[in-house]
C-alpha cells in the first residue's frame, strides 16, 4: 500500500522525468516570525535544478513578512515546487499559490482574504501605511491569484471579504490557473 501511495504521489506531484532530491517542508502551525524559518529559507536558497521542494500545508496562516520571504524564495529557487493543501487559509494560500503545482487533498479547505498588517504611529502615519498596504496587496494578489480568482473577487478580498473554497471548488478553479513561474 505504501508503494502504491508513493507511486501515486510521484505521478501526481512531479510531472518531471527525474527528481534527484526532494525536500519536504511541513507548515502545520501558525506561521511565525521569519527567524523561525532560517533553515527552511536556506534549503530554498540551496536547492538545485532537478530537485523538488514539497510543502505540506496545514495552516491557518500567520506572519505576512515571513510569507513574503517564503514567496520570493519559492519563486527564486531553481527547484520544482509543489504544495499539498490540507488546510491553506490566509497566508497558507499565499504559500500554495507561490508554488509550481498544487495538489488539493480531499476535504481540504482554502481561504483567501486581505492580509492583516500591523500598524503603529500617529494617525497620519497609520493612514500612509494603510494606503501602502492596500496598493501593495492589490498588486501582489492580482499576480498571485491570476486565473484562480476573478478581478472582481480580488477587489472583494481587498475590501474585507473572506473567500472560502472546498476541495472540489479549489480543484475546479485550479484547472484555469497557471503558476507564476510558468507565466513568465
Amino acid at each position: 500500500m505504501d508503494d502504491e501511495k508513493e507511486e501515486r504521489d510521484t505521478k501526481q506531484v512531479y510531472n518531471l522525468p527525474i527528481i534527484h532530491n526532494r525536500y519536504i517542508i511541513n507548515i502545520d502551525e501558525t506561521i511565525g516570525e521569519p527567524n523561525k524559518y532560517r533553515e527552511v529559507f536556506d534549503t530554498l536558497i540551496k536547492a538545485q535544478n532537478g530537485e523538488a521542494i514539497i510543502l505540506n500545508l496545514n495552516t491557518n496562516g500567520g506572519n505576512m513578512n515571513t510569507v513574503v520571504q517564503f514567496h520570493n524564495l519559492l519563486l527564486g529557487t531553481p527547484a520544482y515546487t509543489n504544495a499539498f493543501i490540507f488546510n491553506a487559509t490566509s497566508a497558507g494560500s499565499i504559500l500554495a499559490f507561490s508554488c509550481d503545482n498544487i495538489v488539493v487533498e480531499d476535504y481540504s479547505q482554502t481561504m483567501i482574504h486581505a492580509p492583516t498588517w500591523a500598524s503603529e504611529g500617529k494617525p497620519d502615519e497609520m493612514k500612509s501605511q494603510s494606503d501602502y498596504f492596500i496598493k501593495s496587496s492589490k498588486s501582489f494578489f492580482k499576480k498571485l491569484y491570476q486565473g484562480f480568482l476573478t478581478e472582481k473577487e480580488i477587489e472583494q478580498v481587498l475590501i474585507g471579504k473572506d473567500l472560502w473554497f472546498t476541495d472540489l471548488e479549489t480543484k475546479k478553479r485550479l484547472k484555469k490557473w497557471t503558476s507564476i513561474r510558468a507565466r513568465k
